[in-house]
């Protein structure tokens, strides 16, 4: 599947749900968002036949699991293990907060799950609960323990960079040498308006790390990038260790000319972009009769017409729909 500049788009990025039990200040209000109607989501067998249309007839071989927390939606384990029995998807990923990881990290890896992304901004519980709302620190620190008892690999830590958390930049990357998980730091995303008071670029967190650590990018002629340059992360390898740290950059040098993602949401809205308001109803091509052709077509041109190749204003409506 190409788009209408010539590049392969085979990621999907699919969001199971635009629920989640955090509240993270920067994602949504303290009183949530106006959610999705039950009634409206497509059923797990209705997601579950998109993905494997997408897989075996356009190239989509890479799927990545989000949501919300994709893990509260009911079904959902069976769903991913599901996932797993499709032969041309030869990466599963999961994005989760891993409050609810513990319990079902062994379940997911044997379906196949082997990367997974855990949300977490800080290791101190008083902010933990400050910045989500939630006192969930010890189980998320036991769901990132399981992960890497039962061989998840790599586990990436993604913390959001914001001005509470600079000052444990270094503790953060201490944590990810002294466990072998690579903890990327990301740049807040302008989203619900009212949130770029708190924006602290990816560069003065590598400023910060720097002062213990000397960082050196992974690829060749120092690219942090590496052999992959559709990664939304700049990589770095922390010299005298085996550990990695990165950092994305999503507002001052975004990735949009090599991304080759797309992201699926649970209502079965398509959006090529993720810096856009634009998204694509799939559902008159499932309901009321799965329309096989119809949906690849409607699928392919809505990808060739309108990924973008640079990222112009953001118009991110709501970053828990989509997952990041």
């Amino acid at each position: 599947m190409k788009d209408g500049f010539g590049r392969e788009i085979n990621y999907l990025r699919l969001s199971l749900t635009d629920r989640c039990n955090f509240r993270c200040r920067y994602c949504m209000p303290p009183d949530g968002v106006i959610m999705l109607r039950h009634e409206d989501m497509l059923t797990l067998e209705e997601l579950f036949a998109v993905v494997k249309l997408m897989a075996e007839r356009m190239g989509f071989n890479k799927v990545r699991v989000t949501g919300g927390e994709p893990l509260i939606r009911k079904g959902a384990i069976e769903f991913m293990q599901w996932l797993g029995t499709i032969d041309a998807v030869d990466d599963l990923s999961l994005t989760t907060n891993a409050f609810h990881l513990e319990p079902h990290a062994r379940v997911l890896h044997e379906a196949g799950f082997r990367r997974v992304n855990i949300s977490l901004d800080t290791l101190r519980r008083d902010l933990f609960e400050e910045i989500t709302r939630v006192d969930g620190l010890p189980q998320v620190l036991r769901g990132i323990r399981a992960a890497k008892e039962v061989g998840f690999d790599p586990i990436k830590l993604n913390a959001v960079a914001i001005r509470e958390n600079l000052d444990e930049a270094v503790d953060l990357v201490d944590f990810g040498v002294q466990n072998g998980i690579q903890v990327r730091f990301i740049e807040l995303m302008p989203v619900l308006g009212g949130s770029n008071g708190e924006f602290v670029s990816v560069d003065r967190v590598r400023q910060a790390i720097e002062t213990r650590y000397k960082l050196l990018p992974i690829g060749e002629g120092g690219d942090p990038r590496g052999k992959n340059p559709s990664s939304a992360a700049e990589v770095f390898r922390i010299e005298g260790t085996e550990a990695t740290c990165g950092f994305i950059p999503s507002i001052t040098r975004p990735f949009c000319r090599a991304c080759n993602r797309v992201r699926l949401r649970g209502d079965g809205h398509l959006k090529p972009c993720l810096a856009s308001s634009q998204s694509f109803d799939l559902m008159p091509h499932i309901r009321p009769v799965f329309a096989s052709d119809a949906l690849e077509a409607f699928i392919r041109e809505r990808i060739v017409s309108h990924k973008r190749q640079s990222r112009g204003a953001y118009e991110i409506d709501s970053m828990s729909m989509y997952g990041g």
